[in-house]
């Protein structure tokens, strides 16, 4: 498209250990959702997959996709917009059961908000954590320095934050620019920062919706 691309790295995925074993939480979940590839990765680590007894969900795309490459067979497909919102919808559809989720420590706890009380019983198993990377300087340099970047990929709340963190000595020219996004959650998060201009959203959230606004944001300049 014409682009010239820099790469900033905002965010670090480290295992994580609870002190919890796999095991016998699967043995007492009826079904289990993991919410991204890393969850995936992570928890194949500690328990290998594929795992028999136990139906399997995943919240997006990429990560169904990975699930398949364990041989991993899962309940239902994706429903978009393939975020916490439409996983909800997709499990109230059936009877309340025992749910595991399968994620990264603090993530989003909007599943188990929503479904508890319709008789859900909701319980999480974290196996890895984000952290703030270490980014050498001339990686921002090499992005700000010389000219703003006409658009900035977003990939997560927390993304941002640490974007603002890594780069706030440019931090006049970053909030001038146009941020690509993947939820109405980052695009208002942008906005009581003080960023100047509405986020493009990707629809769906990942690499095909954001490639897809990229288009359109092109062609119609």
């Amino acid at each position: 498209m014409g682009f010239k691309v820099s790469h900033i790295p905002c965010l670090a995925i480290e295992a994580f250990d609870s002190g919890q074993l796999l095991g016998p939480l699967l043995d007492t979940a009826d079904i289990v959702l993991f919410t991204s590839q890393n969850a995936v990765l992570h928890a194949h680590a500690q328990h290998p997959l594929p795992w028999i007894g136990v139906q399997v969900h995943a919240i997006g795309n990429a990560t169904a996709k990975l699930l398949s490459t364990f041989h991993q067979p899962l309940g239902t497909k994706p429903l978009a917009p393939f975020n916490s919102e439409s996983c909800v919808r997709q499990l109230q559809r059936l009877p309340a059961q025992s749910l595991l989720i399968v994620k990264g420590v603090d993530g989003r706890s909007l599943i188990a908000e929503q479904l508890q009380p319709m008789g859900w019983t909701v319980s999480t198993h974290a196996v890895y954590r984000r952290t703030m990377p270490a980014v050498p300087h001339s990686l921002i340099n090499e992005a700000f320095e010389k000219r703003p970047p006409d658009i900035v990929s977003i990939g997560s709340n927390e993304t941002l934050l640490n974007l603002m963190t890594l780069a706030r000595e440019y931090e006049p020219a970053l909030l001038h620019s146009r941020l690509l996004v993947n939820s109405h959650r980052c695009s208002e998060l942008a906005a009581s920062i003080g960023f100047t201009r509405v986020p493009l959203v990707a629809m769906p959230a990942g690499d095909e919706g954001q490639l897809k606004a990229l288009r359109t944001w092109v062609s119609a300049r």
